[in-house]
Order: C-alpha cells, then sequence, then structure tokens
C-alpha cells in the first residue's frame, strides 16, 4: 500500500513539473511580447528625434535576443523602412532592398509581407532610371558632346587660319629678292 502511494505520489509531482513547465515556456511567449511592444515603442520615440542608428540598434538587440522568432524577422521589415526614410541623413535603399528581400523570404505569414513587396517596388522604382529619363540623359550628352566638337572645330579653324596666314607671310618674306 505505501509503495501504491508513493508512486501515486511520484505521478502527481511530475505531472505537477510538467505543468509548471508548460506554464513558464506560455510565460515566455509573453515576455516576448512585451518586450516586442516595449521595443517598438522606443524604437518609434527614437524615430521621432530622428536618431536612425538607434532605432535600428534597438531592433538589432531584439533580434539577437530572439532569433528566429516572427517579431526577429518582423525587425527587418522596420530596419528597410528607416534604411529608406528620407529625413534619415543616410539613406541606403540598396541595404533597404536586402533587409526586405530576407523579410519576404522568410515566409507568408509575415504580416507586411504586402507593404513589404510595394516598398521594394517603390525603392525599385525610384532608384532605376526611367526609359524616358535615359533617353532624355543621352541626347543631353550627345547635345553636350556636338556642341563641344563644334566649339573644338571653330578653335581648330581659327588656329589653322592663323598658322596658314603666318606661313604665307614666311613665303613671301622667303621669296623676296635681297
Amino acid at each position: 500500500m505505501r509503495k501504491r502511494v508513493a508512486i501515486v505520489i511520484a505521478l502527481l509531482l511530475v505531472v505537477q513539473a510538467g505543468c509548471v513547465s508548460v506554464r513558464r515556456t506560455d510565460r515566455r511567449p509573453d515576455d516576448r511580447a512585451a518586450m516586442w511592444l516595449a521595443t517598438q515603442k522606443a524604437a518609434s520615440r527614437v524615430m521621432e528625434a530622428q536618431t536612425f542608428s538607434m532605432a535600428e540598434q534597438l531592433f538589432n538587440d531584439f533580434a539577437a535576443k530572439y532569433p528566429g522568432t516572427p517579431e526577429a524577422t518582423e525587425t527587418l521589415f522596420w530596419r528597410a523602412l528607416y534604411r529608406i526614410d528620407p529625413a534619415n541623413k543616410s539613406p541606403n535603399p540598396r541595404e533597404a532592398l536586402s533587409l526586405l528581400d530576407r523579410y519576404l523570404a522568410s515566409g507568408n505569414d509575415a504580416p507586411h509581407a504586402l507593404d513589404a513587396m510595394v516598398v521594394r517596388r517603390l525603392i525599385v522604382a525610384t532608384q532605376a532610371p526611367t526609359t524616358g529619363a535615359v533617353a532624355g540623359l543621352r541626347e543631353r550628352v550627345q547635345d553636350d558632346s556636338t556642341q563641344k566638337l563644334r566649339d573644338d572645330l571653330t578653335r581648330v579653324t581659327a588656329d589653322l587660319a592663323r598658322v596658314t596666314a603666318e606661313l604665307e607671310r614666311i613665303k613671301k618674306r622667303m621669296a623676296a629678292p635681297r
């Protein structure tokens, strides 16, 4: 009988220990969620002061503390936005594209996947010159080149005329009897 009571007590302790560990793991995502909200709020405050590097560091720290979590992946999206903010003194569209690509590659369950795709297309559209702009630039370069060539031709023609006149004077001097 004592043996049965000991087994029952041992089983209850195992079950209770299992429940305690479940509660601990349940608590950790809550801690992570609270940290994520705190990180977002802090980054927003820092962004209002236009301290982009500090906001990015907040997100980097969060991602390092909670790697592989959905929130860590979400930091890629926000860091990309900060990289292209016009108020940023050193924007970097190329790095923003890289961050957005990594964010989009993380899967379709990314909360801002549609936003990331739109932002990515906007970056590409603003970075790549349009066909019309390229054609206009080519025409301007050709016009500039043509004008430079005309100016050079005018200068060379004037130099040639001066040299020809000098040669004519030398010929006359040489041809005159002494």
